[in-house]
């Protein structure tokens, strides 16, 4: 049984603006998490960072980063290029130990969308 609080939910309004996704750009962004984490169908991993902007309109919001630890060229490319943007120093066999590494990096994180 949920135990949702009815007379906060009805009184909550307001713009959600500060959950809309941020638009298109390059952001200067500080790592808060990064950790190796088992996929939800348990037949994989993934690096998981939080990275928080660090300045202009959208300073402080909050961007989640899941990058795919596979053998496919595509999600290696992406996963090298942040490691490279975080000067990671270990194999990426070892990824795993030294996630915590990354945690304070200060690097431009690149946002785009697409349809879909």
């Amino acid at each position: 049984m949920l135990n949702i609080d009815e007379k906060i939910y009805q009184q909550v309004s307001g713009n959600l603006q500060e959950f809309d996704p941020l638009p298109d750009g390059n952001y200067v962004v500080v790592v808060e998490e990064s950790e190796v984490r088992e996929n939800k169908s348990g037949n994989g991993y993934h690096l998981a960072l939080k990275l928080r902007v660090q300045g202009g309109p959208y300073r402080n919001r909050i961007i989640f980063l899941n990058q795919g630890l596979t053998n496919n060229p595509i999600s290696l490319r992406h996963l090298k290029n942040v490691l490279d943007a975080c000067d990671y120093k270990h194999s990426v066999n070892e990824l795993d130990q030294y996630a915590s590494t990354l945690l304070d990096k200060v690097v431009v994180a690149k946002v785009t969308h697409s349809k879909g």
